[in-house]
């Protein structure tokens, strides 16, 4: 699953094009300018969202194995859809981008990280994780762990009083 704004550099033109006729689902949670266009290249593996109520997008989330991190530059800066995925125990993967996103996703801990725009990189680190069932469980388990550690409000809370 994806989620963001239908922008350019969100990526999803490429993520489309990438999953499009794949044995993989592909479900993007999004509303924005490309939204008529990335519909009109979607294959029928791939469902656009356009907008959901918080109840049934945190829904989708529970029911998705992963969460995919398409953006193609530095625009994204951070990504709090990771934060969300990581609540709900779903590991990440991301484009490698040097921002807060692979300060988040990092290889083999919290998720996968795939070269900007390389489908065959991108496709590579989703059979990953549908062969590794063990590993997947590893990383869906350490990405809670993180959030509680390093993300939650209530710890984030404490270390700033803690300042």
């Amino acid at each position: 699953m994806a989620i963001g704004r239908m922008v350019p550099y969100k990526g999803f033109e490429f993520l489309i094009k990438a999953i499009n006729n794949t044995e993989f689902e592909l479900h993007i949670i999004g509303d924005g300018p490309l939204l008529g266009q990335l519909q009109s290249i979607a294959a029928p593996n791939v469902f656009l969202h356009k907008r959901l109520s918080e109840k049934d997008k945190n829904k989708l989330i529970a029911d998705s194995d992963l969460l995919i991190v398409s953006s193609i530059n530095n625009a994204e800066a951070y990504g709090m859809i990771i934060v969300e995925a990581f609540e709900s125990g779903l590991p990440v993967i991301a484009s490698n981008l040097e921002t807060g996103v692979t300060y988040l996703v990092q290889e083999n801990a919290t998720g996968k990280v795939f070269n900007v725009l390389d489908k065959e990189s991108l496709l590579s680190k989703i059979k990953y994780f549908k062969e590794n069932n063990k590993e997947y469980s590893k990383i869906s388990n350490y990405v809670r762990e993180f959030y509680e550690k390093e993300l939650s409000f209530k710890n984030f809370k404490e270390r700033v009083k803690n300042l």
